[in-house]
């Protein structure tokens, strides 16, 4: 059931697109396997010290645009985008609280990470396909485990409103996991003084999901 919009994208850019499994991960194990069977590089979606490094430059420029940055709230998926808005906060020494948002129904990240134990979901049935993973990983939880300050995960219905809200407040298109952090933020309930960032990190929302939604 993957988004038909970015699967075009793909293929329109040139790409091979293999289709594989149920849902992300199935296809993540899947093509772990063709890599090491083929002698691929595979790019993993978190255990990727080069991709952490890359998606952290957005956090360079949040903290070099702003002088005060109270909160940083940034969905995660994999954990790359929030391990590196972590990576820049320490690095500057700035105070910034650093909150991770997740689906309750792919909450896997956010109950290991309050609990003693890292956990795996069955399922992620999210329309967020953006934060639907149903596992943590190594390199990118053990980063959030010692630098993330809260992580908050909302319900579909509330996932949906802060697709409309982006659109009808911000004018932008966000997909279900790009608009995560925007309704994290006005739920979490932040002082009125505080100068706060809502990562926005896809605008892939096809369009039966935007009918959907919208609806």
């Amino acid at each position: 059931d993957s988004n038909p919009d970015k699967m075009a994208a793909l293929r329109a850019f040139g790409a091979e697109l293999l289709e594989h499994g149920r849902d992300f991960d199935e296809a993540r194990e899947y093509v772990e396997g063709v890599a090491l069977r083929e002698g691929w590089r595979y790019v993993h979606n978190a255990n990727e010290p080069l991709l952490i490094a890359g998606v952290g430059t957005y956090a360079s420029e949040i903290f070099d645009a702003l002088e005060r940055v109270d909160f940083v709230f940034v969905p995660i998926g994999g954990g790359s985008g929030a391990a590196g808005c972590g990576i820049v906060r320490d690095g500057l020494g700035r105070s910034t609280r650093i909150v991770g948002v997740q689906a309750h129904r792919a909450d896997a990240f956010a109950r290991s990470w309050r609990g003693p134990t890292r956990v795996t979901c069955e399922r992620a049935e999210t329309f967020a396909e953006g934060i639907a993973t149903r596992t943590t990983f190594d390199l990118t939880f053990s980063m959030l485990k010692a630098s993330l300050d809260d992580v908050v995960a909302l319900e579909e219905s509330e996932l949906r409103e802060g697709v409309a809200a982006a659109i009808q407040f911000t004018h932008n298109l966000a997909e279900g996991a790009g608009a995560a952090a925007l309704v994290a933020a006005r739920r979490y309930g932040v002082p009125k003084d505080a100068t706060v960032v809502c990562v926005m990190s896809g605008g892939n929302a096809d369009m039966r999901t935007l009918r959907h939604t919208l609806a």
